[in-house]
């Protein structure tokens, strides 16, 4: 049954009892053990205070664990702090001194051991570190925290071996003066009776190792006077030697007659020098011509496990190279038809998530993309491409963000611009990539050219080019660029003094470009008519092709119109304010779409006046609006005084060409100014506005008064004389 294994971040420490060995040479036995009882009942303690876990002890030297970095240093701290109180006053002989060494990282725990690189480092520093100090490497200076424990950097390390790199040593300064020190030294309280149970489970563990070593210690001590240390080395030399030679008699012995079990000794041999496939053809070869046995089943199963083992440890190291394709053909290759172990189905989950990763990420579903990054990982901490794959999803929704708010967009379009670069370089051909930079460098390149010149846009256009190669398309770029640079030379120029200025070659330039551009995009025609209002606001101008491109692309894209339905809606009451014909855009949107929002509002302007030069008139445009919308639906009801409200808007009414053919473009229809006339009207209501009609057509015949001049005004003064008559039959007969 195989161990069950498990990868954990962890601080490794190793200590080790200073002249041990050298002590075996002067005491007894008894006082030997009496030392390493002292040396527990004055350690133990400490270690469970700082929820320590002894693993083992190899020889002298204890091997602890610990969860937290910072704890693990400040408990070699107390350690040695305890050990110096402890010494004092004591014959060299009596005290203890200890080497303590730390070093953190990924190791392999099972239920009595724990391995790997971290521990073995943890072993090579403790042969580097003197006695009475505490050595702990990088990776624990990085991970602990260092305003909690005084430190200063020791040397660059490189332990033997062909392999082995440069590392970097550091220690705690046992500075009893510094604030660091004593705050650990009066912040640790070690209870005892708390503690028992603890310490009674980490000391027992300690004692059971400590008697695998006995009969070696014992000997050793019996040794002491008889033999110089050069003989008691000899000795246990001998004893390895004639073990060695037992084991191999043994096995001399034991496969001398059995054909078998040499064939089971050569494939362990083939696996000993790495070589899985020449033991799996050795066995099946035997089992072929000499049929199968439990011990030859055994070995075909350690192959299987070597094989596995070695896969596991493979497809690991190729996640921590960010090779995740490369990773689950391995495991899956290793564990073909089996049930995959706890380890190798996390390593298959986590190679699986980093490749769903990618493949979010490039669907842009950057939620998606974290949450699995971060199953990939293990809860190891993130490789260089997993980091990579998380800090795009960052960069995604951070651009995402900027794009979707307008306001946002204006100001920190650069920001989106440089994030995106940075997370996916300038070259990235991912769609959702190139859709998002083209909207930022959109925004980007109008500003510049709207806010600084259209010629300053240029020059950061060509940067942009030179920079983002695989954007194939800049059209959509360039138009906004020319968009931005329309309104800047509009608001620079003195339109209204020089209204020549809209003749001029550079204006006419930018124009063209810009239609040429709205032909084959409604969505960009629309815009271009948005602006033209903008530009029409701004420099109290009536430009009325703004108009005609927003109608344009309503017409041949119906559906921006619910996309734009509530900045039209704020358009279309600003055209209502001096629109003058019946077919005009604002008239038809209203109708179609926002009557039933607007009728209050409607209601409310029928008697609007409007300031010109400082004489306040009726708004008469704005009237005739409003009067013509709400006459469509006859819902000229708030109208309570008909002669009063035709007096005094008489101008609104006049200003109508019924005599024309078109005569539907006029700002009110004849069909609606009747309806004026079809409300509940009295007698005398009926006759001032006859005699108010009866006067204008005198005037007119006589070439006088406001409306002698113009042709078409007897035709319109005729028919409102003849509608008045004709929706009040009952009043026209009285009045004779």
């Amino acid at each position: 049954m195989s161990t069950k294994r498990l990868q954990k971040n962890l601080t490794v420490m190793f200590t080790d009892i200073s002249g041990f060995t050298k002590h075996t040479e002067t005491i007894s036995r008894n006082d030997l053990m009496a030392r390493l009882d002292t040396h527990n009942e004055l350690l133990m303690p400490i270690v469970a205070h700082f929820e320590g876990k002894i693993v083992k002890t190899i020889g002298d030297a204890f091997l602890i664990t610990f969860e937290s970095p910072t704890n693990a240093v400040q408990c070699g701290l107390f350690m040695q702090h305890t050990l110096r109180k402890y010494n004092q006053g004591k014959d060299e002989a009596q005290q203890i001194h200890i080497k303590v060494s730390i070093n953190s990282g990924e190791v392999t725990v099972t239920d009595n051991d724990v391995f790997g690189d971290p521990v073995n480092v943890a072993a090579k520093i403790e042969k580097a570190t003197n006695p009475d100090e505490i050595y702990f490497t990088e990776a624990v200076f990085l991970a602990m925290n260092k305003s909690e424990v005084p430190t200063s950097f020791v040397k660059t390390f490189r332990p033997k071996g062909a392999e082995s790199q440069e590392i970097k040593l550091y220690k705690v300064a046992m500075d009893e003066g510094d604030e660091r020190y004593q705050k650990v030294i009066k912040g640790t309280t070690i209870d005892k009776e708390k503690m028992k149970t603890r310490v009674l489970e980490l000391t027992n563990l300690a004692e059971k190792e400590f008697v695998r070593y006995q009969d070696t210690l014992e000997a050793l001590v019996e040794s002491q006077g008889k033999s110089s240390r050069g003989t008691m080395i000899a000795v246990i030399a001998a004893a390895l030697i004639l073990a060695a030679a037992i084991l191999v008699g043994f096995a001399v012995f034991s496969t001398a007659e059995n054909p078998e079990a040499k064939v089971v000794e050569s494939a362990r041999a083939y696996l000993s020098s790495g070589k899985p496939e020449d033991a799996r053809n050795l066995i099946l070869t035997h089992i072929e011509k000499h049929g199968s046995s439990d011990a030859l089943k055994d070995a075909l199963k350690e192959v299987d496990e070597y094989e596995l083992n070695a896969a596991t440890r493979l497809a690991r190291e190729q996640l921590a190279g960010d090779l995740p394709t490369q990773a689950l053909s391995t495991l899956k290759g290793a564990v073909k038809d089996r049930t995959p172990g706890a380890e190798q189905k996390a390593l298959l989950d986590r190679a699986q998530a980093y490749i769903d990763a990618r493949a979010a990420m490039a669907k842009g579903d950057s939620a998606r993309c974290r949450e699995l990054v971060q199953i990939a990982s293990g809860g190891v901490g993130l490789t260089e491409g997993l980091q990579k794959l998380h800090d795009q999803a960052d960069a995604i929704d951070f651009a995402r963000a900027i794009i979707n708010d307008p306001a946002r967009l204006k100001d920190q379009s650069n920001s989106a611009i440089e994030k995106l670069g940075i997370a996916f370089g300038d070259s990235s051909t991912t769609p959702l990539i190139l859709e998002m930079l083209e909207t930022a460098l959109c925004s980007r390149l109008y500003w510049e050219a709207r806010s600084k010149s259209h010629d300053d846009a240029k020059t950061l256009l060509e940067r942009y080019r030179q920079r983002f190669l695989t954007i194939a398309d800049w059209s959509i770029i360039e138009r906004e660029m020319h968009l931005g640079g329309f309104h800047n030379f509009a608001s620079n120029v003195s339109l209204r003094r020089d209204w020549w200025n809209w003749h001029s070659q550079k204006w006419q330039n930018h124009y063209a470009l810009l239609t040429s551009a709205a032909e084959t995009d409604p969505d960009f025609e629309f815009r271009l008519g948005v602006e033209i209002h903008e530009i029409n606001r701004r420099l109290f101008l009536v430009l009325t092709t703004e108009q005609m491109h927003i109608r344009n692309a309503l017409e041949r894209k119906p559906e921006l119109f619910e996309a734009n339905r509530a900045r039209l809606f704020e358009l279309v009451k600003r055209w209502l304010e001096y629109e003058q014909r019946d077919d005009s855009l604002a008239r038809t949107l209203v109708r179609k779409h926002y009557f039933e929002e607007l009728r209050p509002w409607l209601v409310e302007n029928l008697t609007v006046t409007a300031s010109y030069g400082g004489d306040v008139r009726p708004a008469f445009s704005w009237r005739q609006n409003c009067f013509a919308l709400l006459a469509d639906r006859a819902e000229l009801g708030a109208i309570k005084d008909p002669f009063g409200y035709f007096r005094d808007n008489f101008e609104i009414f006049m200003e109508n060409n019924w005599g024309k053919a078109d005569n539907e473009k006029t700002p009110l229809t004849r069909a609606q100014v009747r309806r004026l006339f079809e409300l509940s009207m009295t007698l005398e209501d009926y006759r001032e506005c006859k005699r108010l009609l009866d006067a204008t057509l005198e005037d007119i015949n006589k070439k006088t008064g406001r409306w002698g001049s113009y042709n078409y005004t007897r035709d319109t003064a005729l028919a409102m004389l003849e509608d008045l008559k004709a929706a009040q039959p009952a009043h026209a007969a009285e009045a004779g």
